[in-house]
């Protein structure tokens, strides 16, 4: 598989010129993400690892575990996870999403998911790329249930989806969590977004009093992404 480099501030990584592609989108979540100092992280769905990458670097104390179910792309993570910073507490597993929440002993307090967008769609006849691209392998549903099986108690769930298409994961997560917070993507504040960065806990609680960010910047490795950031409504205090 050929590979390029994409270089961050912090650190580089390669990456294959087939499947899903690192871009501004996946690297604004990662800036966006927060959880209360998480001890143990999951990525689902890796691919070359950025965003397992991003996490283990915004929480120095976190164990980050990165699951990927192609064997080439996780090639790709393996090293980058091999000559990152960070390699001693980067732990990568090729398997389903659903099997490794089948055999795992551990909860996990962060959960990052940047799934695939497209439901039914014309796919790319790259099987690598449609893989990354549609939820064939892991819809909503089934990364729900994925979801609900590693979940720390009160731990943390970032969804990436596409603006328009949030309601599929807000439903597939009715009665299971509580959404708290979202945050638009748009490549400029007169944009229409394009991406929802979605939070989810099971405490059902308001994790920031009063936070309501219009044109929040997002910087990272070079790009600048635009973000409008809302707490949604939860329990009284």
């Amino acid at each position: 598989m050929t590979r390029e480099i994409f270089e961050f501030k912090e650190f580089s990584m390669c990456q294959g010129r087939s499947g899903q592609r690192i871009n501004t989108d996946s690297c604004a979540f990662g800036d966006i993400v927060d959880a209360d100092s998480p001890r143990q992280v999951i990525d689902i769905g890796c691919g070359s690892g950025v965003l397992a990458l991003m996490m283990a670097k915004k929480f120095p104390e976190a164990h980050v575990h990165a699951v990927e179910f192609n064997k080439d792309v996780a090639a790709i993570a393996a090293e980058n996870f091999s000559n990152c910073p960070w390699s001693g507490r980067i732990f990568l597993h090729q398997s389903s999403a659903q099997e490794f929440a089948r055999v795992t002993p551990e909860r996990f307090d962060l959960i990052v998911c940047n799934p695939p967008f497209f439901t039914g769609s014309t796919r790319s006849s790259n099987p690598e790329r449609a893989m990354a691209r549609h939820d064939d392998a892991l819809p909503p549903m089934s990364l729900a249930s994925v979801i609900q099986n590693i979940l720390a108690p009160q731990g943390y769930v970032w969804i990436l989806a596409a603006a328009g298409d949030e309601t599929k994961w807000i439903d597939a997560l009715q009665g299971r969590l509580t959404l708290t917070e979202n945050c638009e993507l748009a490549d400029n504040p007169r944009a229409i977004p394009h991406a929802v960065a979605l939070c989810f806990t099971a405490l059902g609680e308001r994790r920031l009093e009063g936070v309501h960010l219009p044109g929040r910047h997002a910087t990272f490795g070079g790009f600048q992404g635009i973000g409008q950031r809302q707490q949604l409504p939860g329990n009284p205090n």
